[in-house]
C-alpha cells in the first residue's frame, strides 16, 4: 500500500485508539500520513474523511468557505449528515490537518463531551445551508477524531483540558514494501466473545462466527515479524498492491479492549510512580489526574501489553502521549520556580533509562522547565 510502520508505531497507534476518541498525530511526512488514514478507513469498512483547516473562517469542524467565499460543508459535516455514516458498529475516523493550536478549542466545541464520555449518546447540530436552521444528528459511538497540527505549532499550546482527553502519537512512516503483518489477539478473547453472542446459534456456531470476524485479520504493514504474548505476527509476501482485508467492527474492537484490560495489567509499583509525578506537579500548581483520565491511561497500558509491549515501555509511552504535555502546560502556568529541571525529576521518579519517549515529548514541547 506504500506505507510501512515499525511495530512500536503500530502498538502506540492502536493503544491510542483503544484509550481515547481524540488523537493528535505528529510526523514529518503528511503525504504518507494521509495514505495511512485511507488504509485504516478501508480496514474499518468506512470511507476516508480528511479535511484541511484554514485560518480564520476555516477553523471550524463543520463549515468552510470555498475560493469564491461561498458557504459549504466540510467533508466531516457531509459524513455526519449522511445516513450511512451513522451506521452502528462502524469505526469512523475524521481527520483534520493543518490545525492551529489556538483553534483546537473552537474546532472541537461540539465534540469535547463526546470525546470525554464516548459511551453516552451524543448529537451534532448542523445546518446544511448558510441561513438554514440547525438540525440534530446522532454521533456514532465509534467515531475517532484525528488532528494534525500545522507546521510550527506546538502540542503543549493546545488547551490543557483537551490534552487531558487526547493521545499524542508520533508516526514513524516509511515507504512500504509488498508485505503484510497480521496482529491478532489470542483465541481466548474470541471464545469469550462467542460465549456472549446473543443469537440463536449454538455455542459451537457462535464461536465460529466470532472467530471469523475477529481482529485476526487486522492488517498493517511493518518491517519485522515476531511472535509475542497476546499477539501473533506473521509475515506474508503479497503479489498485488491491493490486499483484501477483513473489516474490523466496532463491537469486536470494544471486546478486544475489554479482554486486554481484564488480562493485562502492570504492577502497582509502576502506577505509584505516576502518583509521585502527580503529587510533584501539584506541589507547584493545581494539577491532578481525574478518574476518567486514569481510565484512559489504564486502557492504553493494557492494550499496549496485549499487543506485545513490556510494562516499562507501556508506562513510558502513555506518559509521553497522555500525561507529559499536560504536566508541562500546568507547570508553565505556575508562579513557583521548580527546584530542579523537570527532566531530572522525571528521571528520579521513573529511572533514567526508562523514559526515552517521555523525555522526547518534553523536548518537543519546546518549554525550558
Amino acid at each position: 500500500r506504500g506505507v510501512s510502520l515499525d511495530e512500536e508505531t503500530v502498538r502506540s497507534l492502536f493503544s491510542a485508539f483503544a484509550s481515547t476518541r481524540l488523537i493528535i498525530l505528529q510526523g514529518d511526512d503528511k503525504e504518507k500520513q494521509d495514505k495511512l488514514l485511507v488504509i485504516l478507513s478501508e480496514y474499518f469498512g468506512t470511507r476516508a474523511c480528511i479535511d484541511v483547516a484554514v485560518d480564520g473562517d476555516g477553523c471550524d469542524l463543520l463549515y468552510v468557505k470555498n475560493d469564491l467565499g461561498e458557504f459549504t460543508l466540510t467533508s466531516a459535516a457531509k459524513l455526519f449528515t449522511e445516513n450511512d455514516a451513522q451506521a452502528d458498529n462502524k469505526l469512523q475516523t475524521i481527520a483534520i490537518n493543518n490545525v492551529q493550536s489556538a483553534n483546537v478549542k473552537t474546532l472541537l466545541t461540539q465534540l469535547v463531551r463526546y470525546i470525554d464520555q464516548p459511551h453516552r449518546k451524543a448529537k451534532l447540530f448542523i445546518r446544511k445551508e448558510e441561513n438554514a436552521r440547525e438540525e440534530a444528528y446522532d454521533l456514532a459511538e465509534g467515531t475517532w477524531i484525528l488532528l494534525s497540527l500545522a507546521e510550527g505549532q506546538k502540542v503543549v499550546d493546545v488547551p490543557k483540558y483537551i490534552l487531558d482527553i487526547a493521545s499524542v502519537v508520533t508516526l514513524k512512516l516509511q515507504s512500504g514494501k509488498k508485505t503484510k503483518t497480521t496482529l491478532s489477539v489470542k483465541k481466548k478473547a474470541v471464545k469469550e466473545e462467542a460465549k456472549e453472542a446473543k443469537t440463536e446459534e449454538t455455542q459451537e456456531e457462535a464461536e465460529k462466527t466470532a472467530e471469523s470476524a475477529t481482529a485476526e485479520n487486522v492488517v498493517v504493514e511493518t518491517q519485522e515479524t515476531q511472535e509475542t504474548q497476546g499477539v501473533e505476527l506473521a509475515e506474508t509476501v503479497v503479489e498485488e498492491e491491493k490486499t483484501p482485508v477483513k473489516q474490523l467492527l466496532y463491537s469486536q474492537f470494544d471486546k478486544l479492549i475489554e479482554y486486554a484490560c481484564r488480562e493485562h495489567q502492570i504492577d502497582e509499583t509502576l502506577w505509584k510512580r505516576v502518583d509521585r509525578l502527580e503529587e510533584y506537579v501539584n506541589g507547584y500548581c493545581a494539577y491532578s489526574i481525574e478518574n476518567k483520565q486514569w481510565q484512559r491511561i489504564e486502557k492504553f497500558v493494557s492494550s499496549y501489553l496485549a499487543l506485545g509491549g513490556d510494562a516499562e515501555n507501556a508506562l513510558d509511552t502513555v506518559l509521553a502521549q497522555q500525561i507529559i504535555y499536560g504536566c508541562v502546560s500546568s507547570l508553565c502556568e505556575s508562579n513557583k520556580k521548580l527546584d530542579e529541571k523537570f527532566s531530572h525529576t522525571l528521571e528520579n521518579i521513573f529511572g533514567s533509562g526508562s523514559i526515552t519517549a517521555s523525555l522526547k515529548a518534553l523536548r518537543d514541547s519546546g518549554k525550558n522547565i
